[in-house]
C-alpha cells in the first residue's frame, strides 16, 4: 500500500450484489427475478468468465420500512447469503464468494461454523464481509432488540472475530474430518459481556485456513477493525485527496497492530455503465439513476424528513408547502444513514433554497440531492483507462464495482469490457494478500496465463482423439480436463469437430461434448467446427444449441461444416489460388482427394448417417434457415412460419468452415458471418479460403468487417527435440485418415518408429507433416506469426494430439505463456 507508482501492478475486480434498496431496479419488466436462483448463477458465471476476482452479496435482516409500514417500492424477499452462496459453489469454478454477515445478531460458534462450510463447499473461495447493525429494529427480529449500546458495537465485532478466528485455527494441521489424533482438536472458550462461548468446532480447516475477512465500516471503529483483522476492506472513498488519506490512516492504525501496510487490499466502490458507444452508455446511465430514484421514491423519500404523508403531492411538481415535524429521522428503521438523522429542519431549509434557484420539482431535487459515489460511464475500451487518476498512485490496491441491476441483455457488455480492464490494471496496486478467488485443480492464474495477445486470440480444437490402449470414456475425461486447463491458461475457445466410423477419434457429436464442456467450465465459449449439415437439419441444429444455450447463455458458437462428401466432391475442383506468400510459410502441393471420394468406407459412414433416398438441400438454403430460425424470421413459400423453441433468440455466435475459396466461403461471405480457414487439414488451399471469403464478404450490422480464424496443427515442449518425440505418431495417424482406413488410436512413439514408410505413404502424408508446427515455445510462436501474417487472420485455432494426456496439456501450457508474450 506505498504511494509509489507501479506500472506492472495489477488490480481486484469485484461486484457487489445489493439485492435491496434504490440500487435494484426491481420493477423493469426486463430485469431478471432476484429471487431466482438461475440469476445469481447467470451474474456469477458472467463475471467467472470475465475474470472477476469475487460476487459480494449484501444482508438484509428485516424488510425495509417508511414512517412504519413496510416499503412498497422496495424489494420485499431476501435470501440468506450463506445460502446463496452454497448453492453458487457448485455452478462457478473459480470466483470468490463473499457473504455479508452480522456480528450483533448472529453468533460466534454458529456463524463461524456456517461460514467454515462455505469454504469447504468451495474449495476454499470463501469470504466474510464483516457489518454490524446499530438499530434495535433489526434486533426486534432476534429478540434481542436494543441489546448492545451502538458505541459498543465494534467492541462486540472485534471480540467476535477473535473468536471466530480461534474457532477455525483450533483444528490442527494434521487434523482431518475423518480422523483426528487425540488433542489436535481444541475446545474455544471465550469470557466478556460480549462474547461467552464453549466450543468444539465440527469442520476442518479450509485449502485456505479460512474464509477472507472484509470489512467495510469507515467510522473510526470499523477503521480499527480492519486494521486488527480485515485481508480486504471497503472504501467509499473514491475521490483521489480522500482516498489517499483514508489508506494513510488504515497504515498508521495497521502499524499500530503489527501488521505491514501490504497486509491489507482496499476495494474502492464503483458504479459502471457500459455501452457500445459513449452515448449509449450515457443514456444507459441516466436510464439508471432515473429509475434507481423514480418519482414515487422521491416522493417516499422526502416522507421520511417531513414526517408525514406526501402522497397528495405531484412528484413533478413544487415542494410540499407544509411544514416539517420537529421531531429528528426516527433511528430505527435503518432507511436513513447515521450521519442525516439530525439537523433535518436545516437540511429541508436547504433544500428549499436549492429548488428555488434552479426551479427544481421534488424528483429533480431529489435526483440532485442524492449522493453520488463515482461512476465511470463509457465504452468497455475506455473504462479503464478512465479509472488510472483514482488507481494509479496507490490509494487503492485494488477495484470494485457494484452492478446493483441484472438486465438480462446488458450482460454482453461485463465480458467485452474486463479484457480491457486487464491492461489498465498494471496502473494499480499489487497483489500480495490471500486470494479469495482460487482455482479448485491448481495455485492462483499468474496474469501470463489468463489472456494471449489481445489483438489475434488463441483458440482450441479438440477432436477428442483416443490414444493406443485407452478407451473413448477415457479420452472423454481427458477432454473435460483440457478444457478446464485452456480455460485457466486463457484461450478463447473451445471447438469440437464431428468424426464418424473413426477408431481414434470419439469426437462424433459436437452439440453432446459441448454440453459435457460448457457444464465443466465457466468463461470460455465452446462450439463446433462444424456441424455436419449434409446429414442434418436447420432445425435440429438450431434447437439442439438453443438447449444448450439455455442453461450456458453467451457462450455458444455454432460451426457450420458441409459434411465431407460434399467437400471432397468440391475439392476435386480447385477454385483459382492465391498470392503464395513471402514469409516463408509453407503452402504445400494439393492433395487429391479423388481416391476418398470413392472409398467404400467413406460411403459406408455416409450411408449410415442420412436415412436411406434422403438428399441434403444445398448448404448455402441451409445457413440461410439457421439463421432464420434463430432470428425467429422463418417462413415457408406459402407463408406459415417456423418457431424453434428453445433456439430461437439463443445468444450463439454463428460461424462457417471451410477448406478452400468455394461455396462454405461465399455462403460465410454473404451473409457476414465469421469464417475459419483450415490449415490444418487443407494447407494448400488455406489462403485460398481466406481470400475467397473476404472478397465475398457483405457487411451486415451483425459483423460490420471480416473476421477469419485459422486452424493449425501444434506440439510444443520444453524444446525442440522434446516436442519433435511427442509429434512422431502423427503421420502414422494421418496416414490412416488419407488411406480412408478411419484416424487410428494415437500412436505412442515407439508404436510409430517401428512402422515401415513407403515413398507413396510419404508422399500421402507429406502436406499434413510438413505444415505441422512442432518445437519449442518461441518455436512454435514464430512459426504461428507467419501464418497469422500471411492469411491475416484474426485469430489462431490450435489443434494438439500427443500420446499422453499429460504432454497434450503441457503443450497448450506453453503456448500459452509464449503467446502472452507477444
Amino acid at each position: 500500500m506505498s504511494d509509489e507508482y507501479d506500472p506492472n501492478a495489477k488490480v481486484h475486480l469485484g461486484v457487489f450484489y445489493t439485492g435491496v434498496g434504490s440500487h435494484y431496479l426491481w420493477a423493469d419488466p426486463s430485469n431478471a427475478e432476484h429471487t431466482e436462483f438461475d440469476t445469481y448463477v447467470s451474474v456469477a458465471r458472467t463475471l467467472e468468465r470475465g475474470l472477476f476476482d469475487a460476487f459480494f452479496l449484501g444482508e438484509g435482516l428485516r424488510v425495509r420500512e417508511n414512517r412504519g409500514s413496510v416499503y412498497a417500492l422496495d424489494v420485499a424477499g431476501r435470501p440468506d447469503a450463506i445460502t446463496q452462496l452454497s448453492a453458487l459453489a457448485a455452478a462457478t469454478e473459480r470466483i470468490g464468494l463473499v457473504a455479508t454477515q452480522n456480528t450483533t445478531y448472529n453468533f460466534p460458534a454458529d456463524l463461524a461454523r456456517r461460514l467454515s462450510t462455505l469454504d469447504l463447499l468451495s474449495e476454499g473461495r470463501a469470504g466474510w464481509n464483516i457489518v454490524t447493525t446499530d438499530n434495535a429494529w433489526t434486533g426486534a427480529n432476534f429478540r434481542r432488540g436494543g441489546w448492545l449500546e451502538h458505541e459498543r458495537r465494534y467492541e462486540r465485532a472485534n471480540e467476535f472475530v477473535v473468536a471466530a478466528k480461534a474457532i477455525w485455527d483450533s483444528w490442527a494441521d494434521d487434523a482431518e474430518a475423518t480422523w483426528a489424533r487425540p488433542g489436535s482438536i481444541a475446545t474455544v472458550e471465550r469470557r466478556t459481556d460480549l462474547v461467552d462461548l464453549t466450543a468444539t468446532p465440527t469442520t476442518p480447516r479450509s485449502r485456505q485456513g479460512h474464509p477472507v475477512l472484509f470489512q467495510a465500516g469507515d467510522s473510526p471503529g470499523g477503521r480499527d477493525l480492519a486494521a486488527r483483522h480485515a485481508d480486504v476492506v471497503f472504501s467509499a472513498n473514491v475521490d483521489y485527496d480522500k482516498a489517499l488519506a483514508y489508506a494513510q490512516d488504515l497504515r498508521k492504525r495497521l502499524a499500530g497492530y503489527g501488521r505491514s501496510a501490504d497486509s491489507l487490499r482496499i476495494l474502492p466502490g464503483a458504479s459502471v455503465v457500459l455501452g457500445d458507444t459513449p452515448a449509449e452508455a450515457r443514456d444507459r446511465a441516466e436510464w439508471v439513476r432515473r429509475e434507481q430514484m423514480t418519482p414515487q421514491r422521491a416522493l417516499a423519500f422526502l416522507e421520511q424528513y417531513w414526517g408525514t404523508d406526501l402522497s397528495a403531492y405531484d412528484p413533478h411538481g413544487p415542494l410540499p408547502d407544509i411544514e416539517p415535524t420537529e421531531d429528528e429521522l426516527d433511528p430505527s428503521r435503518g432507511t436513513i444513514s447515521i450521519e442525516h438523522r439530525s439537523g433535518k429542519l436545516e437540511r429541508i431549509q436547504g433544500w428549499r433554497d436549492l429548488a428555488a434557484a434552479k426551479n427544481l420539482s421534488i424528483h429533480e431535487l431529489v435526483l440532485e440531492v442524492q449522493p453520488r459515489g463515482r461512476s465511470f460511464v463509457g465504452t468497455p475500451a475506455r473504462w479503464p483507462t478512465s479509472g488510472r487518476t483514482t488507481c494509479a498512485p496507490a490509494p487503492s490496491t485494488a477495484s470494485t464495482s457494484a452492478r446493483t441491476w441484472c438486465r438480462r441483455r446488458w450482460t454482453t457488455s461485463w465480458t467485452s469490457w474486463c479484457p480491457n480492464s486487464r491492461t489498465a490494471a498494471r496502473t494499480a496496486r499489487p497483489t500480495r494478500a490471500r486470494r479469495c478467488a482460487s482455482t479448485s485443480t491448481s495455485d492462483p492464474i499468474p496474469p501470463t496465463r489468463r489472456s494471449a495477445v489481445p489483438d489475434t486470440p488463441l483458440s482450441v480444437l479438440d477432436l477428442v482423439p483416443i490414444s493406443s490402449g485407452s478407451t473413448a470414456a477415457e479420452a472423454l475425461r481427458h477432454t473435460v480436463d483440457l478444457a478446464r486447463q485452456a480455460e485457466r491458461f486463457g484461450y478463447r475457445r473451445y471447438w469440437f469437430a464431428e468424426h464418424h466410423l473413426n477408431p481414434g477419434v470419439a469426437g462424433a457429436s459436437p452439440p453432446v461434448a459441448i454440453a459435457l464442456v460448457a457444464a465443466a467450465t465457466s468463461r470460455i465459449r465452446v462450439g463446433s467446427a462444424g456441424v455436419q449439415l449434409a446429414h442434418r437439419t436447420p432445425l435440429a441444429v438450431v434447437e439442439e444449441f438453443g438447449l444448450i444455450d439455455a442453461l450456458h447463455p453467451g457462450r455458444l458458437d455454432l460451426g457450420l461444416g458441409r459434411s465431407g462428401k460434399q467437400t471432397i466432391r468440391s475439392a476435386t475442383t480447385p477454385p483459382p489460388t492465391a498470392p503464395t506468400p513471402t514469409n516463408g510459410l509453407v503452402i504445400p502441393k494439393r492433395f487429391d482427394w479423388g481416391t476418398l471420394a470413392t472409398s467404400p468406407r467413406i460411403a459406408l459412414t455416409f450411408a449410415l448417417l442420412q436415412q436411406p433416398g434422403a438428399v441434403s438441400p444445398d448448404y448455402g438454403e441451409q445457413v440461410d434457415d439457421i439463421l432464420a430460425l434463430l432470428a425467429g424470421t422463418y417462413r415457408t413459400a406459402d407463408g406459415l412460419e417456423g418457431r424453434a423453441t428453445p433456439g430461437e433468440g439463443a445468444d450463439v455466435e454463428v460461424w462457417v468452415l471451410g477448406s478452400s475459396g468455394g461455396q462454405s466461403a461465399v455462403v460465410a461471405g454473404r451473409n457476414a458471418l465469421r469464417f475459419a480457414a483450415n490449415y490444418h487439414v487443407s494447407p494448400a488451399t488455406v489462403l485460398d479460403a481466406a481470400t475467397g471469403y473476404r472478397a465475398a464478404f457483405r457487411p451486415t450490422p451483425r459483423l460490420e468487417r471480416p473476421y477469419v480464424a485459422v486452424s493449425a496443427d501444434v506440439v510444443v515442449a520444453d524444446d525442440d527435440a522434446t516436442a519433435r518425440r511427442h509429434a512422431t505418431g502423427y503421420g502414422l495417424w494421418v496416414r490412416s485418415i488419407r488411406r480412408a482406413e478411419g484416424a487410428i488410436p494415437f500412436p505412442t512413439p515407439e508404436e510409430a518408429a517401428a512402422h515401415k514408410w513407403s515413398e507413396e505413404d510419404r508422399a500421402l502424408v507429406a502436406d499434413r507433416v510438413d505444415t505441422q508446427f512442432v518445437g519449442s515455445p518461441k518455436t512454435v510462436a514464430a512459426q504461428l506469426r507467419r501464418l497469422r501474417d500471411a492469411t491475416e487472420a484474426d485469430e489462431l485455432v490450435i489443434t494438439t494430439i500427443t500420446h499422453d494426456h499429460a504432454d497434450r496439456v503441457r503443450s497448450y501450457e506453453l503456448l500459452a505463456e509464449e503467446w502472452a508474450k507477444g
